[in-house]
C-alpha cells in the first residue's frame, strides 16, 4: 500500500538539536528547554498521524470517500493542535536565538542552528496549512488510478453512457413495427444483438457485479434487486431472447389459435413499452452510481 505521509523537518527534532547546540549553549536553554519544545511539536505530529498515513486499501467508493472525509479532518484539526506547539517553540527559540546573539561564549554555530529552527517553524507551518487537502488528493489519486482498472468501473461507467438513449432506440424499434405489426416484423426486429438485449444485461451487471464489489454504493442509491424488480417486467426477458424466438414465439401460438395478429402485436407492443418505460428507474441507477465514480 502506497505511503503518503509527511516528513517531519529534521532541523526540528530533539535529537539533532541535542547534538547541535554545543556544551555552552546548554547553559543557556537550561532556562528556556528549547529540546522539551521541540519534541512536544513532534509528538504532536506522530499523535495526529502525519508521519502514518497510508492509502485506501478497499473497494467501494462510499468506504472510500468516508475515509478521505475522516482523514482531512483528522489531519486538519492535526495542523492546528501542531501550530500551537511551534508557536511556543517560536516563542522559546527567538528568546533564545537574541541570548545566543548576545553571548561571547556561545559558539555561532548554536546561535546560526537555531535561526535555522526558525527558519523551520515557518516553512513546516506553511507545509502543514496544505498537507491536509494534498493528502486528500493524494489518496484519491491512488484509489482513483486502481479503482478506473476494475470490473466494476467499467460496467457501470460503460452502462451509465449507454443508459442516456438506450430507450429511445428500443422505443424507436417498437414504433418500426407498428406501422406493420405482423409476428414476422416482431421477430425481424429483435432477432439480433441490440438495444434490447443490453437493457436486460444491464439489469445481470447490477446485480452481479455492482452489488457485490461495491454493495455500499449500489445501497445508497437503490436497495432492491434489479433481476427481480426490472428483468421480470412482461417481455423484457422475451425480447432479449428472440435471437431464438422467444416473443415471436408465444405470439404465432395466439394468432394460430384464432386471434387477429394486429392486436396480437400491437398489445404485446403496448406492454413491452411500458416495461421499457419502466426500465428508465433502474438505468438512471447507473448514472448515479457513475456520477460517484466521477467525483473522486
Amino acid at each position: 500500500m502506497a505511503d503518503f505521509s509527511m516528513p517531519f523537518p529534521p532541523e526540528l527534532t530533539k535529537a539533532q538539536w541535542e547534538h547541535n547546540k554545543g556544551v555552552m549553549a546548554k547553559l543557556f536553554v537550561g532556562k528556556t528547554d528549547i529540546g522539551g519544545a521541540l519534541a512536544a511539536v513532534e509528538l504532536e505530529f506522530n499523535r495526529w498521524g502525519f508521519g502514518s498515513i497510508k492509502g485506501f486499501d478497499g473497494a467501494d467508493p462510499v468506504d472510500f470517500l468516508a475515509y478521505k472525509k475522516g482523514l482531512v479532518e483528522g489531519l486538519t484539526k492535526g495542523e492546528a493542535a501542531i501550530g500551537n506547539k511551534l508557536g511556543a517553540l517560536k516563542v522559546i527559540a527567538t528568546a533564545a536565538h537574541a541570548d545566543f546573539a548576545k553571548s561571547k561564549t556561545v559558539p555561532k554555530s548554536a546561535t546560526t542552528y537555531v535561526k535555522g529552527i526558525l527558519d523551520a517553524i515557518t516553512t513546516f507551518k506553511a507545509d502543514l496549512a496544505k498537507f491536509p487537502e494534498k493528502a486528500g488528493d493524494d489518496v484519491a489519486k491512488a484509489y482513483r488510478d486502481r479503482l478506473h482498472k476494475t470490473p466494476e468501473y467499467m460496467v457501470t461507467t460503460a452502462s451509465a453512457k449507454s443508459a442516456s438513449n438506450l430507450v429511445i432506440q428500443i422505443i424507436n424499434m417498437v414504433k418500426g413495427i407498428e406501422s406493420r405489426p405482423t409476428v414476422a416484423n416482431v421477430h425481424a426486429a429483435f432477432k439480433e444483438d441490440g438495444p434490447h438485449r443490453l437493457l436486460t444485461t444491464m439489469f445481470k451487471t447490477w446485480d452481479q457485479i455492482v452489488r457485490v464489489k461495491c454493495p455500499k454504493l449500489a445501497a445508497s442509491i437503490y436497495t432492491g434487486h434489479a433481476m427481480s424488480d426490472y428483468f421480470n417486467l412482461p417481455h423484457l426477458e422475451d425480447v432479449a431472447d428472440e435471437m431464438s424466438s422467444k416473443a415471436s414465439h408465444k405470439l404465432a401460438l395466439k394468432v394460430n389459435g384464432g386471434l387477429d395478429e394486429a392486436r396480437v402485436v400491437h398489445a404485446f407492443l403496448l406492454e413491452y413499452s411500458k416495461s421499457v418505460v419502466e426500465s428508465q428507474k433502474m438505468l438512471k441507477h447507473f448514472i448515479d452510481a457513475a456520477k460517484v465514480m466521477a467525483a473522486i
